[in-house]
């Protein structure tokens, strides 16, 4: 990279830390005792109070985040940090869901995890994160089923389709059965419990 173009990265990361929105993902990922769903409500509460507002730049700004968070990576061999990659991807599932706002549709996101995790044939699951990369997944229907169920039931959403739904639905079942994980075993149910929740139209 060019030092021009290093500058301009730098100076991008140092302005989105300086925000709200920044400081406020960053302290809820690293909050690694806290319970998730809490949290995350508490967070979501907090980024959509400025929600009437047409000229803020918050939406930008919580996007830049997460980005610029996931950027930095971490070591997956360390439970802490991985603890803290999936706070972040609760974090943004959750915003997803909520349909107050649909401005930025942070559920674009959600494939990239899911893909990996519960398509039976093309899912590419790292060796010795298997736990981690279905957790991730789960947190998508657990968090934004509703959101989802709807973008396959948009003729015009090319990535959302029954036959796709039905693979992940078929995928998380299979990986509840072999699971030996009792959280994620839980985190499973809890997926698919939302995932019909949806279907029927009466998502949390």
């Amino acid at each position: 990279m060019d030092p021009t173009s290093l500058a301009a990265l730098r100076a991008s990361s140092q302005k989105t830390e300086e925000q709200p929105e920044f400081k406020i993902i960053q302290t809820f990922i690293e909050q690694l005792s806290a319970d998730t769903e809490e949290t995350v409500d508490k967070i979501v509460e907090i980024t959509l109070a400025d929600v009437e507002n047409e000229e803020s730049m918050h939406y930008f700004y919580v996007a830049a985040s997460v980005i610029e968070l996931a950027r930095r990576g971490y070591d997956k061999k360390t439970s802490q940090e991985a603890q803290r990659d999936e706070n972040l991807h609760a974090f943004v599932a959750r915003l997803a869901g909520y349909p107050s706002d649909q401005r930025v549709d942070l559920s674009a996101y959600s494939q990239l995890n899911i893909n990996d995790a519960f398509h039976l044939e093309t899912g590419k699951i790292p060796p010795g994160c298997a736990v981690h990369t279905v957790r991730l997944a789960c947190w998508w229907f657990v968090f934004a089923a509703s959101t989802l169920w709807g973008k396959v039931q948009d003729p015009k959403d090319e990535d959302w389709y029954p036959d796709i739904w039905n693979a992940y639905k078929s995928g998380i079942t299979a990986t509840q059965a072999s699971m030996r994980n009792t959280e994620t075993k839980d985190l499973l149910a809890r997926a698919m419990e939302e995932i019909k929740k949806a279907e029927e139209g009466n998502a949390t």
